[in-house]
């Protein structure tokens, strides 16, 4: 999916997109990279779907990871190797628990809710 801008990128973001690549391989941050250009946040993520198509990558890993070269000439920014795998059974148990919590939670303010009003009324 391709990024439609309607307005020429100012020079700070054209440099941007060129720097991009190289200083997530140093390890800066997304925040980091924006405040080295003096631009918004939003700006950079505005652009990090070109950055990703001009780059052989994806937006999703650019914002999963940081890029460690492991020579000054290699650059591997292909996809995963292998697909992050979600265990249903586990996220499943999960959320049963979550879910148990948050209704212990509602009794408990129930309560507390009770015992105010009562007070209230005495």
């Amino acid at each position: 999916m391709a990024s439609v801008h309607t307005k020429k990128p100012t020079e700070r973001v054209v440099r941007m997109k060129q720097n991009f690549m190289r200083l997530h391989d140093e390890g800066k941050t997304i925040p980091e990279i924006a405040k080295i250009y003096q631009l918004d946040l939003s700006t950079v993520y505005k652009y990090l779907q070109e950055i990703a198509d001009e780059n052989g990558t994806t937006r999703e890993e650019l914002l999963s990871k940081v890029y460690v070269r492991t020579s000054s000439s290699s650059k591997d920014y292909s996809k995963p190797k292998t697909p992050n795998t979600i265990d249903f059974n586990k996220l499943s148990e999960s959320f049963d628990s979550v879910l148990a919590e948050l209704n212990n939670l509602i009794t408990d303010i129930d309560c507390i809710s009770k015992t105010i009003a009562e007070d209230k009324e005495e």
